[in-house]
C-alpha cells in the first residue's frame, strides 16, 4: 500500500461517525438542525436567484445565523476537518482550480456517511437552479483547490 493510500485511509478512519442513524440529530447544535430543516423544506425548489450562495445564505439566516464581518463566503466557525467530525447542517465552501466566478461553490452537508462520504444539499450544480442532493466523498473531490467547512 502506497503512503498516499495509507494517509487517505488514516484520514478516513479519523472521521467520527454520528449516531444514531448517522444523521446525528441529537448531537447537532440547534442551528445545524435548522439549516437541515431549511434544506429539506426547499428540496426541489429555487431559493433566491438560484445561485448556490443564495441557498446557503438563506439557510444561514433562517437558522438565526449571520456572516461574520464582511466575509460573505465565511459561514460560521471553522470545522477543522478531518480532525473534527462534520455534521449535517455544516456549510461547505469550495474553491476549484477554475477561475472565478465558476470556481466557487457553496453547499450544505445534509447527511453524514462513513469514510468521508456525505450527502450535500446544493443549488446551481450542473446548471440546476433549484435545490438538489448528491452524495460525494470529501477525500475524492478532484477539482477542488480549497475546501472550507463551517459550523453555522
Amino acid at each position: 500500500m502506497s503512503l498516499k493510500h495509507l494517509l487517505t485511509l488514516t484520514l478516513a478512519l479519523a472521521i467520527v461517525p454520528l449516531a444514531p442513524g448517522k444523521d446525528g440529530a441529537e448531537n447537532q447544535p440547534a442551528r445545524n438542525r435548522s439549516v437541515v430543516k431549511f434544506a429539506k423544506k426547499h428540496m426541489g425548489r429555487k431559493v433566491g436567484d438560484g445561485d448556490c450562495w443564495d441557498f446557503g445564505h438563506q439557510a444561514l439566516l433562517a437558522a438565526g445565523g449571520q456572516h461574520p464581518g464582511r466575509q460573505p463566503l465565511v459561514w460560521g466557525t471553522v470545522v477543522r476537518w478531518p480532525q473534527q467530525a462534520v455534521m449535517p447542517g455544516d456549510i461547505i465552501q469550495t474553491f476549484t482550480k477554475r477561475k472565478a466566478p465558476a470556481g466557487k461553490h457553496t453547499a450544505i452537508i445534509y447527511r453524514v456517511h462513513d469514510g468521508g462520504e456525505v450527502t450535500l444539499a446544493e443549488q446551481n450544480f450542473n446548471n440546476q437552479l433549484f435545490v438538489t442532493k448528491r452524495k460525494v466523498n470529501l477525500f475524492q473531490l478532484k477539482e477542488i483547490r480549497e475546501l472550507h467547512i463551517y459550523r453555522p
